[in-house]
C-alpha cells in the first residue's frame, strides 16, 4: 500500500469491507458518518478509517519488527460501535424499503442487515418532515436523509455552484438550498445517484 492511502482505501482496494456513508472517492474526506471506525493497534481509541492514513514508520517502532500498522476491522468493539451508529441513523428513518427506489442498492439497507440490531429501542414516535423540492429536478426525502453531506460536497467540488448546505444542527439539521439559488445547474441530477440512501429523488421519476 503507497504511502498516504487512507486505511478505508487500502481496505477497499483489497476486497475487505469497511462500511462508510459520507466517503466517495470523488469528493473531499470528511468522516462525518463515523461507520467505517476500525480498530488500530497502539492508538488509544478507535479511529474513522477513511481519514486515517498509511504511514511508513521507522524499522524500531514497527510492529513485531515488520508491520507499519496493525487495523482491525471486525474487533468486537468496532462491531459493537457499528450497531450504535446504525441505531442512530435509523432513529427517525421511514420503514420504507418497499417503495423505495434505491432499495436493494441502498447502503444503510445493506449494513442495517449485515451489522445492524434486529430490534430497536426506540420507542417514541419518529419524526415526520415534508418532502422538499430543492430544484426542478430533485426533491429531498428529509425522513430519509442520514446527512452524509455527499450532495452538499458535490455542489461545492464538483459542479462548483454552491446551492446546498446543511441548515441548523444537532436534532434540527436538515439539507437546505439557498432561497435565490435553487439547485438547477447542469449537473444537479447527479447529486440523486450520489444519495446512498434514496433520499434525492429525481422529478423525472415521481
Amino acid at each position: 500500500v503507497e504511502k498516504g492511502t487512507s486505511v478505508l482505501q487500502a481496505a477497499l482496494a483489497n476486497d475487505i469491507e469497511i462500511p462508510h456513508y459520507c466517503y466517495h472517492p470523488a469528493l473531499e474526506i470528511v468522516g462525518s458518518c463515523r461507520m467505517c471506525l476500525v480498530k488500530v493497534e497502539g492508538m488509544p481509541k478507535l479511529q474513522v478509517s477513511c481519514n486515517t492514513f498509511v504511514g511508513d514508520v521507522p524499522s524500531d517502532k514497527k510492529i513485531d519488527g515488520k508491520y507499519d500498522m496493525v487495523v482491525s476491522t471486525q474487533d468486537e468493539l468496532v462491531q459493537q460501535e457499528r450497531k450504535n451508529m446504525l441505531e442512530f441513523l435509523l432513529l427517525n428513518h421511514p420503514l420504507d424499503c418497499p417503495v423505495c427506489d434505491q432499495a436493494g442498492e441502498c447502503y444503510l439497507q445493506d449494513y442495517a442487515f449485515k451489522y445492524g440490531n434486529a430490534h430497536s429501542r426506540f420507542e417514541e414516535d419518529k419524526r415526520v418532515r415534508p418532502n422538499e423540492y430543492l430544484g426542478s429536478q430533485i426533491v429531498i426525502n428529509h425522513n430519509r436523509c442520514i446527512l452524509c453531506s455527499r450532495c452538499v460536497r458535490f455542489t461545492r467540488e464538483i459542479s462548483g455552484s454552491s446551492e446546498l448546505f446543511v441548515e441548523a444542527r444537532g436534532y434540527n439539521s436538515k439539507i437546505s438550498v439557498l432561497e435565490e439559488k435553487p439547485l438547477d445547474n447542469l449537473l444537479a441530477g447527479n447529486v440523486a445517484d450520489i444519495c446512498p440512501v434514496g433520499a434525492l429523488l429525481s422529478t423525472d421519476y415521481i
